[in-house]
């Protein structure tokens, strides 16, 4: 499993002082794992990392892989562009065409709003979501 370098918490943009690096310690993985935490129902939560770069304004939809998907627990990450670097996510304004959300995750699919303000000049190169759920049981 690879470490994330990426991921953020704070006031500001990533590169402001005040942010500080939240991925110390912990490893993702684009490969299903057990984070060996538990929803309140007891049932194991999961964890994956799912990236795409063949993003555009608008909706788009993003194959997770995840088999068996119970209930979505959180989904996080970054978008990086060429012009602004790497912005942390959701990124939720008063316009709708400033906004970088995730609109819902159902069986098979992520679906990522950009808005049309990330166009031209802030057009997006790639995503990286950590989808953090529970498993379907039989």
């Amino acid at each position: 499993m690879a470490k994330m370098n990426k991921m953020y918490c704070g006031d500001g943009w990533p590169n402001h002082p005040d942010w500080k690096d939240l991925s110390l310690g912990r490893d993702y993985s684009k490969t299903e794992f057990e984070t060996g935490d538990k929803w309140i129902d007891g049932s194991p939560i999961y964890c994956k990392v799912v990236e795409d770069d063949t993003l555009s304004t608008g909706v788009n939809t993003i194959a997770h892989g995840i088999t068996d998907l119970g209930h979505v627990i959180s989904v996080s990450g970054y978008l990086t562009t060429d012009s602004a670097g790497d912005l942390p996510l959701p990124i939720v304004a008063a316009l709708v065409n400033n906004n970088i959300t995730v609109q819902g995750v159902d069986a098979t699919n992520v679906s990522l709003f950009i808005g049309t303000n990330y166009a031209g000049t802030y057009a997006p190169d790639s995503v990286a979501l950590i989808i953090k759920y529970t498993k379907e049981t039989t």
